[in-house]
């Protein structure tokens, strides 16, 4: 049975389930246990579901930060199908023009990205002057890419290795069939699908800061490591673009999008056993952007009656009075999660630590473990609160008194300065 792929597909049973209340519910509700089981903190979790009025909201933002991801990792692949659509009539025609595009436009992104990474090696390791560096990689591109196109789609070759000869929707295909010879079309196509490889540049910006290698780890091992992630990186992103023209010359535009829509989470679950923090990337980013938690410094105040200053650690909380205030003591740190009626505030180490546990230590796995269980471990001194038990208060008071004087460390800057004159 050859049926197309949406004629498989039950489209109104599909989009009933996505727009159904129980899908959105239950989405959210998973994400929100998510969360906080990430951080270790479900004992939270009952109280914060209790009100179910707002899930459709985060749902709004949970979708939000996946169309955001998805538009960095797949922006090669969005790319290249507007430089095809573009073009289309002239491809149209030709078979084996579109396989040869997304083939032209891989061999660019994963070239394109490999230079790169050897460039910034170069610059790197020999301190050689980097805008002579960044001409003579810019240069080299050009011609790969000048090159590559104008063999693969100007001139006539056999596409297909083999003599087995290809058929299409029962026709014989021409394997050596070439595009017209347009000088304007030849002098402008090879910059077009230079794009998609420029635009890989994007997610690798995303990635690489989130990358690290373990102490003492050799320089060539790292730079292997590098090029090797920049290609797993590179095929996924543009996998769905060459998904799309390969369906797009088989079937029509309805079953091309319809693969692509099932393809892009596909790839996203399978690059999160690649880095596991993929998941905590996308939910943190749904928590923030819907306000539920804040990754700024705030001061609160409390009323003493509702807890005493002696159960907040002046150190770690800088609880803090005024004279002019009475009844109610100030403290500082980061409002993690709020949601319904629960607010769980964090001391302030624990948005570096968070941040920390993103990172992913690519040569060895087991990093990532100690790392989460850090975050947990600080986590627990987290306080939740009920919402109307504290209250943030950020404008600016003068001559605080703290119940406890810090102390200060002995590596302090004036014992640094010190040593660096010596």
């Amino acid at each position: 049975m050859n049926k197309p792929l949406f004629k498989l597909i039950n489209k109104k049973f599909i989009l009933t389930i996505v727009t159904s209340s129980v899908f959105v519910t239950s989405l959210t509700i998973a994400a929100i246990w998510f969360y906080l089981s990430n951080i270790d903190r479900l004992d939270i979790f009952f109280d914060a579901v209790s009100v179910s009025s707002s899930l459709g909201i985060i749902f709004f933002f949970i979708l939000l930060s996946l169309i955001g991801f998805s538009t960095v990792i797949f922006i090669s692949s969005f790319v290249m199908i507007f430089i095809y659509s573009i073009h289309e009539g002239k491809f149209k025609a030709l078979a084996t023009i579109p396989q040869r595009f997304s083939s032209i436009c891989y061999s660019n992104s994963i070239f394109i990205c490999t230079i790169i990474n050897i460039g910034n090696a170069v610059y790197y390791f020999t301190k050689y002057n980097g805008y002579i560096i960044s001409t003579i990689v810019f240069i080299v591109i050009l011609i790969f890419s000048y090159t590559i196109t104008i063999r693969d789609l100007f001139n006539a070759k056999r596409f297909f290795w083999g003599n087995k000869k290809r058929t299409f929707n029962g026709q014989s295909i021409d394997e050596t069939e070439k595009l017209p010879d347009d000088k304007k079309l030849k002098r402008w196509l090879p910059l077009y699908l230079l794009a998609p490889g420029l635009v890989q540049i994007l997610p690798m910006l995303f990635f690489m800061p989130q990358l690290e290698f373990s102490e003492g780890t050799n320089n060539l091992v790292e730079l292997s490591f590098l090029i090797g992630f920049t290609i797993v990186i590179v095929t996924l992103g543009i996998l769905p673009g060459s998904i799309h023209l390969n369906e797009l010359r088989k079937s029509n535009k309805t079953t091309s999008t319809i693969t692509v829509l099932i393809c892009l989470p596909a790839i996203i679950i399978a690059l999160s056993f690649i880095n596991r923090s993929i998941p905590n990337m996308v939910i943190n980013m749904a928590m923030n952007l819907s306000g539920i938690s804040d990754t700024r410094t705030h001061s609160y105040y409390i009323e003493t009656k509702t807890y005493p200053h002696s159960m907040f650690n002046s150190v770690l909380w800088d609880t803090r009075y005024y004279k002019d205030i009475p009844d109610r003591f100030f403290v500082t740190g980061n409002n993690v999660f709020s949601f319904g009626n629960v607010k769980l505030i964090c001391p302030l180490e624990i948005m570096k630590i968070r941040r920390e546990s993103l990172i992913l230590t690519i040569n060895d796995p087991n990093e990532h473990d100690k790392k989460l269980k850090l975050l947990q471990d600080t986590a627990m001194k987290c306080v939740p609160f009920d919402k109307s038990e504290i209250h943030t208060w950020d404008l600016p008071l003068s001559e605080p008194i703290h119940y406890e004087k810090i102390k200060l460390s002995t590596d302090n800057s004036l014992i640094k300065i010190l040593h660096a004159m010596k």
